[in-house]
């Protein structure tokens, strides 16, 4: 089965987009490991795969490396949103997701804001089993947890650079019900942060949307009266705006579309 694709990233967080709006496509686990193997296929942190739907622009799948299905992807849902956009040569777009109708908006090109799910800081809507602190060899790592619709364990620590993020990363797993993604983040000032993200399916990444919402929304809850951040990452800086308690995280960051192509799947 051949199947035609778009590479797409956004702060260096890269996916393999797969249109099946108009063509019957199946997207198993199987398809999306070798899809997102760098070596044997064509290499990405997610799969995504836009379905036909009546309430929105397309309806998303979103499949990690490892072919298991998540429920968020921020930047995913940006990349899409603007090969949407592109297509139809609009500025506003909207998608469904696992948590429902999800809108988007072009900023500027290669600039897209989407809204995502309100926070919940409640440790059993991230599935956590285990409470915080993290024993991990003789130290003791503590832990907030977030759930965008997809579940965040975040750790403040002094330097992201010496964060031992794919051994806690890792660590961390067994603690939630269906795993989670984990975020190591250095406050650099009232309105900057330093992140690295070790996602769930696929290990550590150059940027993660949601995680830098759930970062982001903890460092907010920090600073009364600040309403955004700016979150660098590895692959890239994103912007996070969140009003408070009760309402929207909106990111906002870059979306690139690298290469078309077609794979015998």
């Amino acid at each position: 089965m051949f199947v035609e694709f778009t590479k797409m990233e956004g702060a260096g967080n890269d996916f393999v987009v797969i249109d099946a709006r108009s063509a019957a496509v199946t997207v198993d686990a199987a398809r999306c490991h070798r899809l997102a193997d760098r070596h044997y296929g064509v290499g990405c942190d997610q799969v995504l795969v836009l379905r036909p739907d009546d309430d929105s622009d397309a309806r998303l799948e979103i499949f990690n490396a490892d072919g298991s299905a998540a429920q968020q992807c921020g930047n995913g849902l940006r990349c899409v949103a603007w090969f949407i956009a592109a297509e139809k040569a609009a500025d506003e777009v909207v998608i469904r997701t696992a948590d429902g109708l999800q809108r988007a908006a072009v900023i500027s090109p290669g600039q897209v804001s989407v809204a995502m799910p309100v926070p919940d800081f409640e440790p059993a809507s991230a599935g956590c089993l285990q409470p915080s602190p993290l024993v991990f060899g003789d130290r003791h790592y503590d832990f907030r947890t977030v759930s965008l619709g997809n579940p965040h364990a975040v750790i403040a620590v002094d330097s992201v650079e010496k964060a031992p993020v794919a051994e806690l990363g890792a660590a961390l797993q067994s603690a939630f019900n269906s795993g989670v993604n984990v975020g190591f983040a250095q406050r650099l000032d009232n309105d900057t942060l330093q992140l690295r993200v070790w996602e769930r399916g696929a290990g550590e990444t150059l940027a993660c949307g949601s995680g830098a919402c759930a970062a982001a929304v903890l460092a907010l809850l920090d600073t009364p009266g600040q309403r955004q951040a700016a979150v660098h990452l590895p692959g890239g800086q994103l912007m996070v705006r969140w009003e408070g308690q009760g309402e929207p995280v909106i990111l906002q960051g870059p979306a690139t579309k690298v290469f078309e192509g077609r794979i015998d799947l």
